[in-house]
């Protein structure tokens, strides 16, 4: 199945128990994985959140990891902004594969204070970035610096700015009959009409609607 923008609505579907669930524990064991632990119904649920360039993704887990001894910066900063936490919303933003996870925390003095965890799944190019109640980046995965890319800057202290968008239709905002209007049965090659003009579409998708509904 393709970690698409439909398999990721499902996906944050099927996650939203735990809100209202407690942060508990925050580990990276590798360098490409968080795992977060949350403490939900007296009972705690492994949270993973992975930038693979093959296999990111967002799903719970129940498998063991080893976890280095001397945890990474990453991981540091994470616990630090977001162990004792209650999460207040897991999201997906349009039917993009961009989740974002509201969490309620304390700082040092025991201040309120809030934080977003941004899992962008975009293959080589998936991150994951925490930022505070501003937009502002404190830490992501990966750094991209003005040299290294003319759209945005992925670094402390910078402001967030999604992907650029591909502008695209959320096929949930419109009915049925709708999708119609967007498709020229005349022009052929109707999977690549819809993958081109759908949000959250993938090969896999577009080619299996063709087939069940023979178009």
């Amino acid at each position: 199945m393709a970690y698409d923008g439909l398999f990721t609505k499902k996906m944050v579907e099927s996650l939203q128990f735990l809100t209202t669930g407690r942060v508990h524990k925050i580990n990276q064991p590798d360098n490409d994985t968080i795992l977060m632990v949350v403490r939900q119904n007296r009972q705690n649920h492994q949270l993973l959140l992975s930038i693979h360039p093959n296999f990111s993704r967002l799903q719970l887990t129940t498998k063991k990891y080893d976890n280095p001894f001397n945890p990474p910066m990453f991981a540091r900063v994470f616990r630090k902004h977001l162990e004792g936490g209650i999460i207040e919303s897991i999201k997906q933003i349009g039917n993009d594969r961009r989740i974002e996870i509201d969490i309620k925390s304390k700082d040092e003095i025991g201040d309120t204070i809030y934080r977003t965890v941004i899992l962008e799944i975009m293959g080589k190019h998936s991150n994951l970035i925490l930022v505070d109640e501003n937009r502002k980046i404190i830490e992501g995965f990966k750094h991209l610096t003005p040299n290294t890319n003319h759209y945005r800057t992925v670094m402390p202290g910078f402001n967030y700015e999604a992907p650029p968008t591909q502008h695209k239709i959320n096929p949930y905002d419109i009915t049925g009959a709708e999708v119609l209007k967007y498709i020229d049965f005349n022009a052929g090659n109707i999977a690549k009409q819809l993958l081109n003009q759908f949000e959250g579409f993938s090969p896999l998708i577009t080619n299996e609607i063709v087939s069940r509904r023979q178009l």
